[in-house]
C-alpha cells in the first residue's frame, strides 16, 4: 500500500497508528521509527515527543503515550527537571511555526504521569526586546 504523505511507503513491520476517536492513521515508517529515537531517547532533558504515533514508536517512554489532550493531531515536548527554591528559568528561542503552542509547569504524579500545573499561552509569552510575538494580535 502506497500513500502520498512524507513517511514512505508503508509495509510489514510497521508500527500501526490508532487514534483515540478509534481512526486508523497511517503506519509510521520503519524510517521514522529510527530517525526519532535517535534523535530524542538519549537526551536527558527532553523526554521525546509525547502523541499519538509517538507512543506508538519502538521503545517509546511511557511519558510519550497520548494522555493529555483530546486532539489527535497534537504533538507534546516534554522536559523533565528540577530548580531549587527561589530559582528561576528562561526560555529562549524562535517563536513556533505553529497554530499554538504553550508552556506548561506540572508535577509528577505518584504513577509517573503529569498532574495539574500552571501554563503559559502564546498570545501571553513576552518576547526578547526588538522582537514581536506573532501570536499577539496588538503586535502584528
Amino acid at each position: 500500500m502506497e500513500h502520498d504523505d512524507k513517511r514512505g511507503t508503508a509495509g510489514e513491520g510497521d508500527a500501526e497508528a490508532l487514534t483515540m476517536d478509534g481512526t486508523v492513521r497511517w503506519p509510521l515508517s520503519p524510517a521514522t521509527i529510527h530517525i526519532t529515537n535517535r534523535r530524542y531517547q538519549p537526551d536527558p532533558f527532553w523526554g521525546g515527543p509525547k502523541g499519538i504515533e509517538y507512543g506508538l514508536l519502538v521503545g517509546a517512554l511511557p511519558i510519550q503515550q497520548p494522555v493529555l489532550y483530546p486532539d489527535g493531531g497534537s504533538s507534546y515536548f516534554v522536559a523533565q527537571f528540577q530548580l531549587p527554591v527561589g530559582a528561576s528559568l528562561t526560555i529562549r528561542g524562535e517563536y513556533g511555526h505553529v497554530r499554538y503552542f504553550s508552556f506548561t509547569v506540572a508535577g509528577a504524579t505518584s504513577e509517573g504521569g503529569l498532574g495539574n500545573g500552571d501554563n503559559l499561552r502564546d498570545v501571553d509569552i513576552d518576547p526578547d526586546p526588538g522582537s514581536y510575538n506573532p501570536f499577539d494580535p496588538a503586535q502584528r
